[in-house]
């Protein structure tokens, strides 16, 4: 058998050996009917390939998101796997997935974005935060499921996010001093009242929430 013959059936082998998970040491199919079953193997992950990224690009839910992404992956390292024994068009898959995981990053960022862009524009908005953070929360919970698989600057995001939220601690009362007996230092409503309009804002935070 000429060596070029020889090499095609054992990549055609392999590749059966691949996408039908054998491991035979001969073609059990004729070489026709691999070549449709290779063709459909590769069509059916390309198109949930396609699917899943123009998911990604519209879904605000973490759990639907790294569920895409991980169908994704996993379609992208079959894929992979008969690489060597197939033709693929440029980007060939592996280095389509080096792409896709080099913009996970911003992905995952823009996922969080429109969470919780949606979740503002429900909200009722009282003093630059929220009336009601149960369902900021709740989408923060949801996300932290998945914060080992994120970044440093996603993760900076999600503080961001909760620092929004978050309720301005009360300042510390101070301890009035007892009075001397003459009513000097006495803490009244007019005594306060001055007070604060000297030194105005000096108990007062300021929380908004950020742009993104």
């Amino acid at each position: 058998m000429p060596k070029a013959k020889a090499i095609e059936k054992e990549k055609n082998i392999k590749l059966q050996n691949t996408i039908f998970d054998m491991e035979e040491r001969k073609l059990m199919v004729s070489p026709e009917f691999l070549n449709d079953a290779v063709l459909s193997y590769v069509s059916k992950r390309l198109n949930t390939i396609n699917k899943h990224l123009a998911n990604l690009s519209a879904t605000k839910s973490p759990r639907v998101y790294f569920t895409y992404c991980d169908a994704m992956d996993s379609c992208l390292d079959e894929l992979i796997k008969i690489e060597p024994y197939f033709k693929f068009k440029k980007p060939v898959p592996s280095e389509f997935k080096k792409l896709v995981l080099s913009k996970r990053e911003h992905s995952t960022s823009s996922m969080m974005n429109r969470a919780w862009k949606s979740l503002l524009n429900r909200a009722v908005i009282i003093d630059g935060k929220p009336e009601n953070t149960l369902p900021f929360e709740d989408l923060l919970n949801e996300i932290s499921v998945y914060k080992d698989r994120m970044t440093q600057v996603n993760l900076t995001a999600v503080d961001m996010y909760y620092n929004s939220i978050r309720k301005p601690e009360e300042p510390e009362e101070e301890a009035a001093e007892a009075p001397d007996g003459d009513g000097e230092g006495e803490v009244t409503e007019e005594t306060l009242n001055e007070k604060l309009n000297e030194e105005p804002g000096k108990y007062l935070k300021a929380y908004e929430l950020p742009n993104f």
